[in-house]
């Protein structure tokens, strides 16, 4: 119910856009379509008095959470390409070598 009454005070403050990304996948980009996100562009241009306003029913603390968690996205197309390769190397017995994040 928290939960709602957050993602609603959101909406009603108008920061909450559409959000279409791309997840790399094997050899191509995948488009995914029919997500939110917090802009935090629209969040920060907020003035005062509608910014406090997101402050009682805990929309900040779920706004700061969705936006800093969007930066694990990229980690998806990684954890896709081990997969691939974990499962190509156990059909071939072959060595996996586990991409770091200065590889990819």
């Amino acid at each position: 119910m928290l939960a709602e009454l957050a993602a609603a005070a959101l909406a009603e403050a108008g920061v909450i856009k559409a959000w279409t990304m791309q997840v790399p996948v094997a050899d191509q980009q995948i488009n995914v379509a029919g997500l939110f996100r917090v802009d935090e562009s629209s969040l920060n241009a907020l003035d005062d008095h509608a910014f406090c306003k997101l402050r009682k029913p805990g929309a900040l603390s779920i706004a700061y959470g969705q936006m800093l968690s969007t930066a694990q996205v990229s980690g998806l197309g990684r954890y896709s390409a081990l997969h691939q390769r974990v499962m190509e190397a156990g059909l071939s017995g072959d060595p996996v070598t586990i991409p770091t994040s200065s590889s990819t």
